[in-house]
């Protein structure tokens, strides 16, 4: 930021969508001269306390580094009107918002939009349709699919993911809405969120009471009535969407995060599909050491720590970003070391290691075999290796944490 320079805040700023509905942004310029690129971000997290810390550009930077920054409440979400229903509104919104973005009089009709995890899909979606005046996207930790990446893992249902973002992330502001001034249930869902492992049911079609306290219970049920990959779902999803993507993305991914498989295969499902030849060469992919927390770069990943050293995990992604959209919305090209397609954390070398592709085009496949004693192995067991045995109890089933 330069020294000297005035910010201006403006908060609850309105636009209309397609529907009427009137979704409302915090949005942070310069006071003086532009216009100015915009960079658009879409949350149900509350715009006015965003989690950007090591992992986004913050308003401050980003205005500093000559942009105006936005951030929408989406549908149904603290100051926005409308209801939330989660995934279903974000096409057509976002579209509607990088559009409203663009006419606006401090803006230059140059728009791009970032965030992690649901703000990453929102990136996708409103990219899905095209919007004429979006740039570029950066998506952090984000899933490429919904059936297969967010409510079910390969066609099993990810019930503590989901209940606990049902009831932690969107769970208080639903319950303000629905049942403003109800200090007694307000007390019962923070009760169970602190506590959340004693109280969700272990059978996944279950539906623990807190769900409905919250308000998000016929979320869940919703999605557990569609256990089929079905139409709806197909609809929903980045992945079926790349062939119709035009614009470039910074896609960035944890070892250990819940989303990696997603984001790794944005990444590749884009090279070879986007729409467009930017689209296809402009993808950009890095990889850290990262769990989904915010801020990821401090966050130990089980028990190890990768430290923020010079060898360590640190790396400035909120500034990669900035020069990201400096190449793609003001026609800055990069410096040099600033334009790997792929930059990955080697974990037990503990460094940083730009290459050209993902997957690594000199990379070996290797099988591995179940042995005796649960052991794991490129050599096949042998004929007269012993059996190992467990009792699958659909009764009695061991619920992931993750």
């Amino acid at each position: 930021m330069s020294p000297g320079m005035t910010i201006v805040i403006e908060r609850d700023v309105p636009a209309r969508m397609r529907d009427g509905t009137i979704l409302r942004a915090d949005v942070y310029r310069p006071a003086e001269g532009g216009p100015w690129p915009v960079l658009l971000s879409r949350l149900p997290y509350d715009k006015s306390v965003p989690v950007t810390a090591g992992v986004m550009p913050d308003p401050l930077r980003a205005v500093g580094a000559g942009y105006v920054l936005i951030l929408q409440d989406t549908r149904g979400r603290y100051a926005s009107d409308g209801e939330f229903i989660p995934f279903v509104h974000e096409a057509e919104d976002g579209y509607d918002s990088v559009e409203w973005a663009a006419a606006q009089p401090w803006s230059n009709g140059d728009v791009g939009m970032f965030g992690a995890s649901y703000v990453g899909y929102t990136q996708w979606m409103a990219a899905s349709l095209a919007p004429p005046h979006l740039r570029a996207i950066a998506p952090i930790l984000a899933t490429s699919d919904l059936h297969d990446g967010w409510v079910g893992e390969g066609g099993a249902s990810s019930q503590w993911f989901n209940t606990s973002w049902l009831l932690a992330s969107l769970g208080p502001d639903y319950l303000a809405k629905h049942a403003p001034g109800d200090t007694a249930r307000a007390a019962r869902l923070i009760e169970t969120i602190d506590h959340m492992a004693d109280h969700l049911p272990a059978l996944p079609g279950a539906v623990d009471p807190a769900l409905d306290d919250a308000h998000v219970g016929t979320i869940y049920r919703s999605w557990q009535a569609r256990p089929e990959r079905d139409a709806f779902w197909c609809a929903l999803s980045p992945r079926e969407a790349h062939p119709r993507i035009a614009v470039p993305a910074f896609n960035v991914a944890g070892w250990y995060d819940v989303f990696v498989g997603g984001s790794l295969d944005n990444f590749t499902g884009m090279r070879a599909t986007g729409t467009t030849e930017a689209a296809r060469d402009g993808q950009r992919l890095v990889v850290g050491p990262w769990r989904h927390a915010a801020p990821m770069l401090a966050d130990p990943a089980g028990e190890v720590v990768f430290g923020l050293g010079s060898t360590g995990a640190g790396i400035d992604l909120p500034g990669l970003q900035l020069r990201f959209f400096d190449r793609w919305l003001k026609g800055i090209e990069p410096a040099d070391g600033d334009d790997a397609a792929v930059r990955i954390f080697v974990m037990g070398e503990d460094r940083w290691r730009d290459e050209a592709e993902w997957p690594l085009a000199r990379a070996a496949l290797t099988n591995y075999h179940l042995r005796a004693d649960g052991a794991l192995s490129p050599e096949p067991p042998g004929a007269d290796e012993p059996t190992d045995t467990f009792t699958a109890d659909p009764n009695d089933p061991v619920p992931t944490l993750g």
